[in-house]
């Protein structure tokens, strides 16, 4: 009996860590052993935030922001070495904002140009110091630029627009007080990735509302979320398999939830997968809405048979979503592909990964800005994944992160010096 209970106990164990160390690979990833080692941890991190909040001993964003804390300003981004690096950092304040502002130890001008980065996190986790190793050889790299690096405060505590307005504020600060601070305000770009490419485009599309001057040099937009109308894009069914620790569509839907609502209710998020929210929307007399998730001009990455439109055109009221939602859901400044106008904006880097199921959104996004008469630029990444840029530093680096980094600072480099 008690070797029968040791048998099924091994039994039990050996599954728990087969089922944390597969992971479906894409089929064109050069170093999927590392692509595996990566999404096994996220898995084991999104068990436990899971547990906690279902057990109650914890909200998950709290074991997210912990985990973050542990795996990237202390793990896989590790800590660059500032030994030999060319750059300083300092804290400071930007209109009640907090900033780390990075700037060359020996400087060639008075004034240079300026980089304004938005850290991603899905709104509710990182900061500055988690993303310090990556900043820091940004700068580095760039060269004789300022970056200045904004910790804005985190749903959901502090959900929509607050997040927003600290890096607007910021950003401002920056913009009006440039030859006090060193910076050229005729080359200063906003750059921000994930849930910071949101917010980043967000801050350029209000710049560009109030027809501030001087103008951005640029936006990049690193694999940015920029609607949440509907979940069931393309990108989603083809990459979620992927996908199977933090990122998932499930948990994407609900840091919306949080960064729109300061709350998710299972209820709701169960509602927006379903795409209850179009249904809603077009019952409301925003049926406009439609031709911002055009599907037509998105690659055709799954077959007909495999692949059917969310919304098939008949709306109807359902209850599960709320009006907050259904109002929130279409600002401009939360979801920058909803917004109306988007001429006048400045030129646009836009970097999408082949293997993320976000990327038909940034592909909307280009065909919308092109449309607009903005310059834009949209590099793709065939065997690259969600995140890729924070994964130059540290223990665990991937080639392609490399070489998807050296493409931003070269476009990021051309656009300051002109």
């Amino acid at each position: 009996m008690v070797s029968l209970t040791r048998q099924l106990t091994a039994l039990v164990l050996v599954a728990l860590i087969g089922a944390c160390v597969y992971v479906p690979v894409p089929p064109l990833l050069e170093e999927p052993l590392k692509f595996t080692i990566l999404m096994s941890t996220f898995r084991v991190v999104r068990w436990l935030s899971d547990f906690a909040e279902m057990t109650g001993a914890a909200n998950s964003f709290d074991i997210l922001r912990f985990s973050s804390e542990v795996l990237l300003a202390k793990g896989l981004n590790g800590t660059y070495s500032t030994p030999g690096s060319n750059t300083v950092s300092s804290d400071m304040i930007f209109d009640g904002v907090k900033v780390r502002f990075y700037q060359p130890i020996r400087r060639d001008d008075a004034n240079i140009p300026a980089l304004i980065f938005i850290h991603g996190g899905g709104w509710v986790v990182t900061n500055v110091d988690q993303s310090d190793a990556t900043t820091r050889r940004l700068a580095d790299l760039l060269e004789q630029v300022v970056i200045v690096s904004i910790d804005y405060r985190l749903a959901p505590e502090y959900p929509f627009p607050l997040p927003l307005e600290d890096c607007y504020r910021a950003t401002k600060y920056l913009m009006v007080n440039a030859g006090k601070l060193g910076v050229d305000a005729d080359r200063i770009g906003i750059f921000g990735d994930s849930a910071g490419g949101n917010l980043a485009a967000a801050v350029a599309l209000k710049l560009t509302e109030e027809n501030f001057s001087p103008k951005l040099k640029f936006q990049a937009l690193a694999y940015p979320p920029l609607q949440v109308l509907d979940m069931n894009l393309p990108s989603y069914k083809q990459n979620e398999k992927f996908y199977i620790g933090l990122y998932t569509r499930r948990s994407l839907t609900r840091y919306w939830l949080l960064y729109g609502l300061g709350e998710a209710p299972p209820g709701v998020t169960d509602a927006i997968l379903k795409g209850d929210l179009i249904s809603d929307l077009v019952n409301t007399n925003n049926a406009y809405v439609l031709n911002y998730v055009n599907y037509s001009v998105t690659p055709d990455r799954l077959s007909k048979n495999d692949f059917q439109p969310t919304f098939t055109g008949e709306g109807k009221r359902v209850q599960n979503v709320p009006d907050e939602l259904l109002q929130v859901a279409l600002h401009p400044h939360f979801a920058p592909l909803m917004a109306p106008n988007l001429r006048g904006l400045p030129d646009t880097f836009i970097l999408t990964c082949d293997y993320d199921m976000i990327t038909d959104e940034s592909v909307l996004y280009a065909a919308r800005l092109r449309s607009a008469g903005v310059n834009v630029e949209h590099l793709n990444i065939h065997n690259c994944f969600h995140g890729i840029l924070n994964l130059c530093e540290g223990i665990l680096t991937f080639e392609v992160a490399f070489e998807s980094r050296k493409k931003f600072v070269d476009y990021a480099r051309k656009k300051l010096q002109s």
